[in-house]
């Protein structure tokens, strides 16, 4: 519920994403 947890929530998406367009 943390903004600290959701900001981190989405910086993992983010880089989740990022690393599968790379592939």
């Amino acid at each position: 519920m943390s903004s600290e947890t959701t900001n981190g929530s989405l910086l993992i998406k983010k880089l989740g994403f990022n690393i599968l367009d790379h592939q």
